[in-house]
């Protein structure tokens, strides 16, 4: 390494621009300048040696984290009404079921209703033209859906697991794995055709429209029971096929509003956020 010419280190550090000399002495001197490089072996080492300090990213983890740390206060700011009717809802369940009504259709009929009802709790803000208010807040607008969701999800499988633990223990003949699968694949597929429809229209026309569908669906099952012992006679198989799907659904809509709705600026501009 050659040394810094005299010429440079009596001068300022900082060159006047009029100096040509010092330009071109420093520019000779950077030519002349070399810098041995590591080989690859040498860098692959250091890099597998520093890997063992690098800190592993578990950002889903810490948000899935922060979701349920916020699902316990959104417990207070969910309506008292829709904790009332769907209570209430399940309790008429309860005593239709123990008369001589099939209880696994009175099950399937009552299992997606709390989440279909539960869709105006959650698209609150967006319906009352507050989001944009909610998306500059620091807790953003898809951490308080997300939260919400996940609060009312709770409360369905917590409200159908003990439905059907009191049917099995009180009615005779009640298969509970049957009794499970028939509630746990109309929760989730109609939870996520739910989230589809709430994203395209107002919450509250998307609880009719889905509300009336289901009933009708119900009615249908109730007159046609060919229909009824087709469904009860599916194997395990087909049911858990059939559960994968609407799984696979509602997972894929819960990430399409994740999407739609997440709290993203650029340069200043936000992310269009209109349903």
């Amino acid at each position: 390494m050659k040394k810094v010419p005299k010429n440079l280190i009596a001068k300022s550090q900082v060159i006047p621009d009029n100096d040509d000399t010092a330009v071109e002495d420093l520019i000779r001197y950077m030519q002349n300048y070399t810098i041995e490089l590591p080989g690859e072996e040498e860098i692959d080492a250091t890099i597998e040696v520093l890997r063992q300090y690098v800190p592993i990213k578990n950002e889903r983890f810490k948000k899935f984290c922060h979701i349920i740390r916020m699902a316990e206060g959104e417990i207070t700011f969910i309506s008292k009404i829709y904790w009332i009717f769907c209570t209430a809802i399940f309790l008429i369940g309860y005593f239709i079921s123990m008369s001589q009504i099939d209880p696994y259709i009175t099950i399937m009929a009552l299992a997606p209703l709390p989440s279909i009802l539960g869709i105006v709790e959650v698209f609150k803000a967006r319906d009352s033209g507050v989001l944009e208010i909610e998306l500059s807040c620091k807790i953003s607008a898809i951490e308080i859906m997300l939260s919400r969701i996940l609060v009312i999800g709770i409360y369905s499988i917590f409200m159908n697991t003990v439905l059907s633990v009191v049917l099995y223990m009180f009615r005779s003949n009640i298969d509970l794995w049957k009794l499970s699968v028939l509630w746990l694949t109309p929760l989730t597929l109609v939870s996520g055709v739910s989230l589809w429809i709430a994203m395209k229209i107002k919450g509250d026309y998307a609880v009719a429209a889905i509300v009336s569908t289901w009933s009708m669906v119900i009615i249908y099952m109730c007159i046609d029971k060919e229909f009824v012992n087709t469904i009860m006679q599916l194997d395990t198989v087909a049911y858990m096929v059939i559960l994968s799907i609407s799984t696979l659904l509602l997972v894929l809509q819960l990430k399409a509003l994740r999407r739609r709705y997440n709290n993203i600026f650029e340069r200043g501009n936000q992310i269009e956020i209109s349903a």
